[in-house]
């Protein structure tokens, strides 16, 4: 990061963190099988384009939210939903392809809720809004325009708070109050100077996005995977892994958010033919599909190699090292999305370095025999 950059994300963070937050400073406490209320106008479609997606159908979603565009046009839901298929595709894959795509639905689903609100307040405009802000200034951030990415998570959660203050049930919001809290001050925890200066709010953030996982009514799914995502930043594997497992479905039908953190979670739980068997679907998977970042293939290749090492099957360790090196020189970072969890700088340091060992210790026992 050059001075500028640094300088730069220091008064982001002095920013993001004079956002007052009241709604979210209380958790309410739902009885334990108490939900969310029901979209009520999109419920039913809206519930089959969210299982579509954990199917890993993005196609078939996206012809669905179209469908209700089509229906509704002006009504800021269907862009949203959209917004989001795009968004958790790329994710998936971490590719940017469909970024225009997502930008110009979240463009729709901001205009058409600003619209409506002059009409009226409704929670689930504020819902959609802040969630479009939200993607918004995620974008923002990835492309270093911190202003940018400031202005629209202020907008984002003081829409949520608004929607809470009309709806105190819309236990969804907690996802995006939470996903904020936990990821501002993770994300600023490199800034060791400024540290004393801003709360440590990431246990709020992990409450608030278990509330969401545990009482929302449609990101129950995602709530988990966020949940999983922090606790792993945290540290707290046996946790998040303890998570993954209830009620998890065969390998093949897990989507690869789910795949990947399921195999890095065994990997730090030290369970490595576990780790091993993921890796395999997942590498799988990305070697079969169209969208898959090379980065993601080189980054597969190499904890599939670690857990193969750390069984003591070297040689085949080796080879996929040597695959995982040799695809590192295609690698187009402008095409790219990273993951949430680890930087590619790190994932291409550590591949080196375990090629780099493997080598010696493979060559070094074939001299001995």
């Amino acid at each position: 990061m050059d001075c500028r950059i640094f300088y730069k994300y220091i008064l982001f963070v002095l920013l993001i963190f004079s956002v007052r937050l009241s709604a979210a400073d209380r958790l309410p406490q739902p009885a334990p099988a108490e939900r969310a209320p029901l979209d009520p106008l999109f419920h039913v479609p809206l519930t089959r384009g969210i299982e579509l997606v954990f199917a890993d159908r993005y196609e078939q979603s996206l012809a669905l939210f179209d469908s209700l565009q089509a229906a509704h046009p002006g009504h800021p839901g269907p862009p949203f939903y959209k917004a989001a298929v795009y968004q958790t595709w790329m994710s998936a894959y971490r590719f940017n392809g469909f970024q225009e795509e997502l930008e110009v639905n979240v463009q729709a689903a901001v205009e058409n809720a600003e619209r409506l609100l002059q009409q009226g307040d409704d929670p689930w405009f504020y819902f959609y809004s802040a969630g479009a802000y939200g993607y918004r200034a995620y974008f923002k951030f990835r492309q270093y325009n911190w202003f940018g990415a400031y202005k629209d998570s202020r907008k984002s959660l003081k829409q949520l708070n608004q929607g809470l203050t009309l709806e105190p049930r819309l236990y969804d919001a907690y996802l995006g109050l939470g996903a904020y809290h936990y990821w501002s001050t993770a994300k600023s925890m490199v800034l060791r100077l400024l540290t004393f200066l801003m709360p440590d709010r990431r246990e709020q953030g992990l409450q608030e996005i278990e509330l969401a996982m545990r009482h929302g009514r449609y990101t129950r799914d995602e709530a988990r995977l966020v949940l999983v995502t922090a606790l792993y930043d945290y540290r707290r594997y046996d946790r998040a892994l303890a998570l993954l497992e209830q009620g998890a479905r065969p390998l093949e039908r897990q989507i690869m958010s789910e795949l990947y953190l399921r195999g890095r979670l065994l990997g730090k739980t030290n369970r490595w033919a576990e780790a091993e068997a993921v890796f395999r679907e997942l590498l799988q998977r990305l070697d079969d599909h169209v969208y898959a970042s090379i980065g993601y293939k080189v980054e597969s290749r190499f904890r599939l190699a670690q857990s193969l090492e750390a069984q003591g099957d070297l040689e085949a360790a080796l080879g996929l090292a040597a695959e995982a090196v040799l695809l590192l020189k295609k690698r187009d970072p402008d095409t790219e999305l990273e993951s949430d969890i680890v930087s590619f700088e790190e994932v291409s340091g550590g591949l080196k370095k375990l090629y780099a060992d493997l080598q010696r210790r493979v060559g070094s026992a074939t001299q001995q025999h």
